[in-house]
């Protein structure tokens, strides 16, 4: 019995390795038989003719004449043998050219790009429509332009917004890295664009873009200069009021001064906002100097102690005093109205009803025409305080600029503050002395140096600009002569004339009404390159630069904005300089 089953163990022992010895066999002789398969071409019969072709290309691959050999091998169906001939010899083109002709464009793309040949790699897979190698090539080649429209046919966004980059598109490469999702990058590339573009306003924006924008300055603590491209837009109002519905002040008060209009009466008259909210706008505008504003705010909640705060500041003593009135303050109230007494006060109403209670007698002016619109400015900033503020009437002067029939209409004192007013009768302020009204000084008015001041303000510096009339060809300004400051042409053309290298004079520009010569001469003392001849009859003023300095150090706010301008026109330069440099280097 144990024999038998020791006999039995040993049978099954032998069968499986019998088993195991045929399957490794099987597996070596398939090996081997695979090893030893040839292609279709290379078991076919050549005949005589065919036979004494591939030994004469033998011979002359011997001999080094590789393109014979390959040609012949070629004809002989041979292709795999002629290709690999042609690219061990270094002849990539001719081997190229072998693959095209069988119709096999995109191996010959992928041969020419492993050996670096570009430019014939792109012209292959062109051929072979696989547009994100053709986009590659273009890249290696340098040639980006190329490259991104076929790197966006493709899919490839990333690399075409990369590719946009390179080439200072940055717009285009925000707008790429925002369909990405990219939006730190995206970000990136709207600052530098708000940065580095004088008309930001000229570039046109999409609904997604403005409102990826806006929901970064509302969400994120972000930079605030991205909200110049939602005031080009005109969207600042509804960033406003989603900013202070979010409690975000901070940034809110940054984005307002980056405005370049008064949104302020519509921010007053929006109505959806809660009583924190409106709390919160009252010190929006307090933060950013618009106490007339803040005051309005104020009162309409019957915060009546900030509300006299807010027009103590603004200088508008009558309002404060009503207010401090209103909140039991007679202490503040009787300062206010002795303030309001020695000061004056302004008319801050633009309402026909407001103006006909305090003086019914007094027949309506006739309109005036409206001036043009100024020129737009990128880093202007609309100053909404009232310390440059000196004269009366200023609403008035907005109207006739036509500001108000755009913008709802700031709230209106109420009955019981007209009725205050009314019983007041402050001193009137002396008239003061314009200058000369037979020069044209709506053209003065209407210079881009100007552009950021309100009127009260730009007729501070009307007021120490002197004029006078040259007839036509008189020189204004001759070469190597010490300015005066800054120049304004007031009416008529004036020449401009520079020296070459040999000192030959030539015509270089004209200047037109409303031009401008000389604002770094208000800065510094430098002899004029440049000659300036009256070529009609022609208007000019000027401001001396001892004037202007003594207006800056009176009114920081017209010094704050005119030395702003200076330093923006300055930065500018740096940058147009430095991307001239970099283009030459890279050239």
């Amino acid at each position: 019995m144990r024999a038998t089953t020791l006999i039995a163990a040993l049978v099954i022992l032998l069968g499986i390795l019998y088993l195991a010895w045929q399957l490794i066999n099987s597996n070596l002789a398939g090996r081997a038989r695979r090893d030893q398969k040839k292609r279709k071409s290379d078991r076919r019969r050549l005949s005589r003719a065919e036979k004494r072709a591939y030994k004469y290309a033998q011979k002359l691959y011997q001999e080094g004449n590789f393109r014979g050999c390959a040609k012949i091998l070629e004809q002989l169906g041979m292709l795999r043998e002629s290709i690999n001939i042609l690219e061990k010899a270094g002849l990539i083109k001719e081997a190229a050219d072998v693959l095209i002709r069988i119709q096999r464009p995109n191996r010959a793309g992928f041969m020419l790009a492993r050996y670096g040949m570009w430019k014939e790699a792109m012209d292959c897979y062109k051929k072979a429509n696989m547009p994100l190698e053709v986009g590659k090539c273009a890249r290696e080649l340098g040639d980006l332009p190329t490259a991104i429209p076929y790197f966006v046919e493709a899919g490839a966004t990333l690399e075409a917004a990369e590719c946009y980059l390179e080439l200072g598109k940055h717009h285009d490469a925000a707008r790429l890295f925002l369909r990405v999702k990219e939006f730190d990058r995206a970000l990136d590339q709207y600052i530098h664009l708000v940065d580095s573009h004088p008309d930001i306003d000229k570039i046109d924006f999409s609904e997604e873009e403005l409102s990826f924008i806006m929901r970064k300055l509302i969400e994120e603590k972000v930079d605030t200069r991205l909200a110049d491209i939602l005031v080009a837009r005109k969207r600042m109002v509804k960033l406003m009021v989603e900013l202070i519905r979010n409690n975000n002040l901070a940034s809110a008060s940054a984005a307002y001064l980056r405005n370049t209009s008064d949104i302020g009466p519509e921010l007053i008259s929006y109505k959806d906002f809660s009583r924190d909210e409106n709390l919160l706008l009252g010190a929006l505008f307090s933060n950013v100097g618009a106490y007339e504003y803040s005051g309005m705010v104020y009162e309409r909640m019957a915060e009546f102690d900030k509300a006299g705060e807010s027009f103590e500041k603004g200088e508008l003593f009558e309002r404060a005093a009503y207010c401090f009135e209103r909140a039991m303050n007679k202490t503040k109230a009787t300062e206010m109205q002795i303030m309001s007494t020695q000061r004056g006060t302004r008319n801050i109403t633009n309402s026909k009803a407001a103006a006909a209670a305090q003086s019914p007698s007094k027949p309506p002016e006739p309109a005036k025409p409206k001036a043009p619109p100024k020129p737009s400015n990128p880093f202007s900033i609309q100053d909404t305080s009232t310390d440059a503020l000196v004269h009366a009437d200023v609403h008035a002067r907005m109207e006739l600029k036509g500001l108000n029939q755009a913008q709802p209409q700031v709230p209106s004192p109420t009955d019981a503050y007209l009725k205050q007013t009314a019983m007041v009768d402050p001193p009137k302020p002396p008239v003061k002395a314009g200058p000369d009204r037979a020069y044209n000084w709506d053209a003065f008015l209407q210079a881009e140096f100007l552009v950021d001041l309100s009127t009260p303000e730009q007729e501070l510096l009307q007021d120490i600009c002197k004029a006078r009339e040259y007839p036509k060809g008189s020189v204004i300004l001759e070469f190597d002569h010490e300015p005066i400051g800054i120049y304004f042409l007031l009416r008529g053309t004036i020449s401009v004339w520079k020296r070459d290298a040999s000192g030959n004079e030539f015509e270089a520009d004209k200047l037109e009404e409303s031009d401008t010569f000389g604002e770094l001469w208000l800065l510094m003392d430098q002899a004029s390159r440049v000659k300036f001849v009256a070529q009609s009859t022609v208007q000019v003023g000027w401001i001396k630069r001892a004037d202007f300095e003594m207006l800056m150090d009176k009114n920081g706010a017209i010094a704050r904005k005119l030395y702003k301008r200076y330093a923006m026109r300055l930065v500018m330069k740096l940058v147009n300089d430095q991307n001239q440099k970099t283009n030459r280097v890279a050239s």
